[in-house]
């Protein structure tokens, strides 16, 4: 009995790190407010801007920028639906245009500098950027750059299609010569193909899939009181 007490306060400590970690969360847009939206028939570029007044870093400007590339006709698009729990829509139709959408944090609505100057780590928990991604039908690449006093570097991932929700987590330890606890400016970028529709609904600093590590400490934790009753049975 004195077994199972102690296995079962193990995994409440896992919970509780795991609540922990989903508390220090840095939110950088929940897209929960918000309404811009954008089509392009032809080949072009179009940035719009709005302030940030709910989830996210409160009162920074949310700049979009949306590129159709290619020739022919075909649409390119986005929108902020935050009617939808918060969603960021980037979507195409037609073959012959591929979409490219910008977001842009720590900016002020014509482009200039305004400095962030926000802590990603939380005081130290947070390990990454970690975006929700509600869909993509399609195969993309999705860049993060981040800009400190001194520097910037920018790390590209690309990723196939997964029409499930699921995360997609940024390594701060990627980021070289970067100071998270203090940065100025959050460039996104995400880079389509041809027809492809992406939604997501969160871009935090945070850690990798709190959830998903809670899960695997009490998969840990079963396969102990497995080995211990064969053990007993022997």
């Amino acid at each position: 009995m004195f077994k199972i007490m102690k296995y079962a306060s193990v995994i409440v400590v896992i919970l509780g790190l795991t609540g922990l970690a989903n508390a220090a969360a840095v939110n950088i847009d929940t897209f929960d407010n918000g309404s811009l939206n954008h089509l392009l028939s032809a080949a072009g570029t179009n940035t719009q801007h709005e302030d940030i007044t709910g989830g996210g870093v409160a009162g920074v400007t949310r700049l979009i920028t949306v590129t159709a590339v290619g020739s022919g006709s075909g649409t390119i698009g986005y929108s902020i639906n935050a009617s939808l729990d918060g969603q960021a829509s980037m979507y195409s139709a037609g073959s012959a245009l591929t979409g490219i959408w910008l977001l842009r944090y720590g900016y002020t609505s014509g482009g200039g500098e305004d400095d962030l100057a926000i802590d990603l780590t939380g005081g130290g928990t947070n390990t990454g950027i970690l975006f929700n991604i509600h869909s993509a039908d399609s195969s993309y690449d999705l860049a993060v750059k981040l800009t400190d006093t001194d520097s910037n570097h920018t790390v590209t991932k690309n990723l196939s299609t997964n029409t499930s929700p699921h995360t997609v987590f940024f390594d701060f330890d990627d980021f070289t010569n970067i100071d998270e606890t203090d940065v100025d400016q959050i460039d996104i970028t995400l880079t389509g193909t041809t027809d492809g529709d992406y939604r997501f609904n969160l871009v935090s600093g945070n850690t990798p899939e709190p959830a998903t590590m809670a899960l695997l400490g009490v998969g840990s934790l079963a396969l102990l009181f497995r080995r211990r009753r064969r053990s007993i049975k022997a």
